[in-house]
């Protein structure tokens, strides 16, 4: 009899388990289990603080109540402009600008601009993806502005359908047989006088490697 008792606890535990991992599949094949993941992997990520770092970068970003002062969004180049002229004593290795520059804007703006690009190092323009499926394409920089950049980055975010989150921040995007490196790659290296080298197994810039398939 004890074999036989021992035998059946196995067989049920054994079909518990593959009940359990088949009702986990499904689940995450939902959106509610799709919700479930993300917020665990959230939670872990916050978990797993990076190490101390020495910054050597900086943000110069325009608030809702600066884009008020300059007019809203018809000001932003104005905006862009000048705080690119108040940065530039700084003596910077690189400037990326996240803004999407794909049509022109008032001449006044436009040419303050074009004057502050002129005058900027290593400069990193941005462009986004537009249109879907076989109409996808880059909104590029006007040629105005592009001259004037060492690179163009991409800045465009896969934002999660449930909650808006980008957790997935991919270090090129394709369109057409045009490829986009990510704008803070790109940064990185124009910054470092690098280029970014490729392998099947990873990325090179410079003396950095990043592990990537």
């Amino acid at each position: 009899m004890q074999p036989r008792i021992r035998f059946r606890s196995l067989l049920i535990l054994a079909a518990t388990a593959i009940f359990a991992t088949c009702l986990s599949l499904l689940l995450s094949w939902t959106a509610l289990g799709h919700q479930f993941d993300d917020y665990a992997y959230d939670f872990l990520f916050r978990l797993e603080q990076p190490a101390p770092w020495q910054p050597d970068s900086a943000i110069l970003a325009i608030d809702e109540a600066t884009l008020s002062r300059y007019g809203g969004l018809t000001g932003i180049r104005t905006a862009l402009a000048e705080g690119i002229e108040r940065i530039l004593p700084a003596g910077p290795k690189a400037v990326a600008v996240d803004v999407i520059l794909a049509e022109p804007a008032s001449a006044d703006a436009d040419r303050r601009l074009e004057q502050a690009f002129s005058r900027t190092p290593n400069l990193v323009l941005s462009s986004d993806l537009t249109g879907s499926g076989p109409d996808m394409h880059w909104e590029d920089p006007i040629p105005r502005f592009a001259k004037y950049a060492v690179a163009i980055g991409q800045v465009h975010a896969d934002l999660d359908k449930y909650d808006a989150v980008s957790r997935d921040l991919p270090l090129e995007k394709i369109a057409g047989h045009e490829r986009r490196w990510a704008l803070a790659l790109a940064a990185f290296a124009a910054a470092n006088h690098a280029q970014i080298l490729e392998s099947p197994e990873d990325l090179t810039v410079g003396p950095v490697r990043i592990p990537a398939d």
